[in-house]
């Protein structure tokens, strides 16, 4: 079995995406070329700036995060936004991916679990890792 690799990282937001991309970083970069391929970047990315947006008023510690990783695995923003949400509804494919998070309240420890499922392709397990 292969090793499940986690990144402890503590800090703002901005701080934990940071510490969590460079800790993955050849795994983030590979995951954009493998998911991207020979794409024009300008149309794979055509619904990160509704998307950012979306989620600046909802939860706007999420952007920071995600501009933490891109930092950290030194990929263009707009990639890790990409990556994080995927595509706008529309364009919505089944190789996308379902996030989750429970709260402390239903957890049992009081600890609060959150992830992302995507869905299994060529190398997807190589892809994955934790953040604690």
């Amino acid at each position: 079995m292969a090793e499940f690799p986690v990144v402890d990282a503590t800090g703002s937001p901005y701080e934990v995406g940071r510490v969590h991309g460079a800790a993955v970083a050849g795994m983030v970069r590979a995951e954009v070329e493998a998911r991207l391929g020979g794409q024009d970047r300008d149309v794979a990315f055509r619904y990160v700036a509704d998307v950012q947006a979306f989620v600046k008023d909802w939860a706007p510690h999420l952007l920071d995060e995600v501009r933490g990783i891109a930092d950290g695995a030194g990929i263009d923003q707009r990639a890790a936004l990409w990556l994080q949400w995927g595509t706008a509804a529309p364009d919505v494919r089944p190789e996308e991916c379902t996030s989750f998070a429970v709260g402390p309240e239903f957890t049992g420890d009081g600890t609060v679990y959150a992830g992302l499922r995507r869905a299994p392709g060529p190398g997807a397990m190589e892809m994955r890792c934790g953040v604690r």
